[in-house]
């Protein structure tokens, strides 16, 4: 294993955001950034190669990446083409949005050991606003609390900054399945990890970096879309209802999350062979397999 670490981050035209995170990437003296852009923005390369040059680095690579019709979800691609490309085996990713800590160092010795393959990191929420001041505030009151049933989502968070091993994620994640996914590339790593005992993830619980918007659950239609759902879980025991609308408004209350109640309506309005057919599946799997047209969805599974 070679001493060397590579950053890739995927960029499309978040121009304002790249002049905040890339500073805060080159700070911590990667041995490159190899920056992956989303079918090629001149204004993006132009300003990574300015900052670059003000601060007396000269490590920063630019790949520009068309788009690939045989993968639904081009941001995965254009991460995976960053991650085949990367001069190093060590591998930290991030977003754009994202502006980086120190912290991210404490993985580097960990990545790529003992079969870890992951080492993951929690992000510090932006806090912007009213309604995302209350939000990140109740945030980190729930990250306290033990998780019940009427927790969602009951796992470590897996978010877009992280280590990788580069040998490890590519025999771990094949291509021809994560091609075939709509969303969530990360969920994808981290289901893919759940279902086998050979490789590990680390989890980390410090901030590795400050996020310049709101999570990715704030946007109305993800909100919708857990609502969703958890309105095509049906049962014919009335306390197990409860327990998934309990869950709903538990949402609701405790993220300001509106959208998930006209989501899980709609959700009991399909038709049930619909129903159990989205049921039967993880939320996990309704957020990589299905896709938002237009007002509606397409869900494709792999087992459909």
């Amino acid at each position: 294993m070679d001493d060397g670490w590579s950053i890739v981050l995927p960029v499309k035209d978040e121009v304002d955001m790249l002049k905040q995170s890339l500073p805060s990437a080159i700070s911590l003296n990667p041995d490159e950034i190899l920056i992956v852009v989303d079918e090629g923005d001149d204004s993006v390369q132009k300003t990574a190669c300015r900052i670059a040059k003000s601060m007396k680095y000269d490590k920063v690579r630019i790949l520009e990446v068309a788009k690939n019709p045989k993968w639904r979800f081009h941001q995965a691609y254009v991460r995976r083409v960053g991650y085949l490309n990367a001069r190093h085996d060590r591998v930290f990713t991030f977003d754009v949005d994202g502006v980086l800590s120190s912290n991210i160092m404490r993985g580097y010795n960990l990545i790529g050991r003992n079969n870890v393959a992951f080492v993951t990191f929690r992000k510090s929420l932006a806090k912007g606003g009213l309604m995302q001041a209350v939000r990140t505030t109740l945030y980190e009151i729930r990250r306290h609390l033990p998780r019940g049933p009427f927790t969602v989502n009951p796992k470590k968070p897996f978010i877009g900054i992280y280590w990788l091993y580069r040998p490890f994620y590519l025999d771990l994640i094949g291509e021809d399945e994560i091609s075939k996914i709509y969303n969530g590339e990360d969920v994808f790593a981290q289901t893919k990890l759940e279902k086998q005992d050979k490789y590990r993830q680390i989890h980390l619980d410090v901030v590795g970096c400050q996020s310049l918007r709101g999570e990715n659950e704030d946007l109305w239609w993800r909100q919708y879309q857990l609502g969703l759902w958890l309105g095509t879980i049906r049962s014919s025991r009335i306390h197990r209802t409860c327990v998934h609308f309990g869950k709903v408004l538990l949402q609701v209350l405790t993220k300001c999350y509106p959208h998930l109640l006209s989501g899980y309506f709609a959700g009991r309005r399909i038709p049930r062979r619909i129903a159990e057919e989205i049921g039967r599946h993880s939320y996990a799997e309704m957020i990589m397999y299905s896709e938002r047209a237009g007002d509606s969805w397409v869900l494709s599974y792999p087992d459909g």
